[in-house]
């Protein structure tokens, strides 16, 4: 798929979902991790810089489920400047989501 393409899908998706991320296409491969199911299971996510968390569920999610728990803490956080998922990262039992601009 083509960047422009691969672009204008995830903002499809976005707008289906009621979501203000997107994925940094630079950085993760979007379209297959939105349906692959990541091999760990977290109690939060967080960005490691705000103070608020999301809960998660107590299973394996899907990238497209990381990717609406993202768009919660982006929205709680309200950093407008940063909403551009770049990367999920464990930190114990948290998941820490990396946003860029």
């Amino acid at each position: 798929m083509k960047r422009q393409e691969l672009f204008e899908k995830l903002n499809e998706i976005a707008i289906e979902n009621g979501f203000e991320t997107s994925w940094d296409i630079d950085t993760i491969s979007p379209i297959d991790a939105l349906s692959y199911k990541w091999p760990v299971i977290c109690k939060w996510m967080s960005d490691g810089v705000h103070d608020n968390k999301v809960e998660l569920p107590n299973r394996n999610l899907t990238g497209m489920e990381l990717w609406k728990y993202a768009d919660e803490l982006y929205k709680l956080n309200n950093d407008v400047d940063h909403r551009f998922i770049e990367e999920f990262t464990m930190k114990g039992d948290t998941i820490e989501v990396g946003f860029g601009s």
